[in-house]
């Protein structure tokens, strides 16, 4: 437990005190955001799963197994060694029949040979819904939204 001190004099945000599916129909709430609320109000959860494997099949095999429990399936197309335009649609039938957001984690700054294997992909690899991309490990942080 820490010991540090919380300042409760400090006024808290206005929508710390609303539910999600509140937030997510505030007027300046952009879509995306409210469909993530909506999706963590309807699911009762927030849970986020990294797809951390190296195949289609292993990837859509954990899509389909976590897919009613979770709000988001973050990926990483580059270490899928057999990523396709077929992993891709069938990724998103999953992500669309189970109502979770697909995230593609791409990190052009990252160690080893994957900077050299985002280069290497052709397009849009994913076509995910929300894409992190962060150039360079503590540079201005560029986030797309499909």
């Amino acid at each position: 437990m820490s010991s540090r001190a919380v300042n409760t004099n400090q006024p808290r945000h206005p929508t710390w005190s609303l539910s999600f599916r509140e937030r997510a129909q505030l007027p300046d709430t952009p879509a995306l955001a409210a469909y993530l609320l909506h999706l963590i109000a309807i699911k009762k959860s927030n849970l986020c799963v990294s797809a951390d494997v190296s195949t289609s099949s292993q990837l859509l095999k954990l899509a389909d197994e976590t897919g009613d429990s979770i709000c988001i399936l973050k990926t990483h197309a580059d270490i899928v060694d057999d990523w396709s335009e077929r992993t891709v649609r069938k990724l998103r039938e999953i992500a669309k029949k189970k109502k979770f957001l697909v995230f593609e984690d791409r990190k052009f700054g990252d160690i080893g040979s994957m900077p050299h294997r985002y280069h290497i992909l052709d397009g849009e690899v994913t076509q995910a819904d929300y894409r992190f991309q962060a150039p360079f490990r503590g540079s201005t942080l560029q986030v797309h939204s499909a």
